[in-house]
This record gives C-alpha cells, sequence and structure tokens, in this order.
C-alpha cells in the first residue's frame, strides 16, 4: 500500500542526509507515521499529490539540486500539515 512506501521514501530520504539523530527520530515514530497515512491519504486528492510531491523530490535529488529538494520537501510538508 502507498502508506508503506510513503514512510519508506521519507526514510530514504532521511537516510541520504546522514543525520543520525533524524533518522533515529524518524524509525522511533514509523509506527505512528504509517496510521497517520491510512488516514489521511484517504482525503480527496491527497494521494495523488503525495505522490507528485515525491516524484519532485525524487527528481530534485536524481539532478543533485538539494536547494531544490529542500524547497519540493518543504512544499509537500507544508501541504500535509494544511
Amino acid at each position: 500500500a502507498f502508506e508503506s512506501t510513503d514512510v519508506a521514501f521519507h526514510l530514504a530520504v532521511a537516510e541520504i542526509g546522514v543525520n543520525a539523530v533524524f533518522t533515529a527520530m524518524h524509525r522511533a515514530i514509523v509506527g505512528w507515521l504509517a496510521l497517520q497515512r491510512r488516514v489521511s491519504l484517504r482525503a480527496g486528492e491527497a494521494l495523488m499529490s503525495a505522490l507528485r510531491h515525491h516524484e519532485n523530490v525524487f527528481s530534485a535529488i536524481a539532478q543533485r539540486k538539494p536547494d531544490d529538494a529542500w524547497r519540493a520537501m518543504d512544499a509537500h510538508i507544508r501541504e500535509v500539515e494544511a
């Protein structure tokens, strides 16, 4: 299901950043994140929107554009918070 790949995607991005504290925090709340995704991704276009955001983040990382990757992830998280 998308919620498990969503959580895995965010973990992979965290691991790329080589921030042991952030990665450990992510792993500590992975169960809650998966549950939260199951609920939040049911709302309207949330799943397709999340997928588009992930594509933007992935593309920026693949192109080695960290500022663009940061902006793409920031836009994704801000939309989820809204």
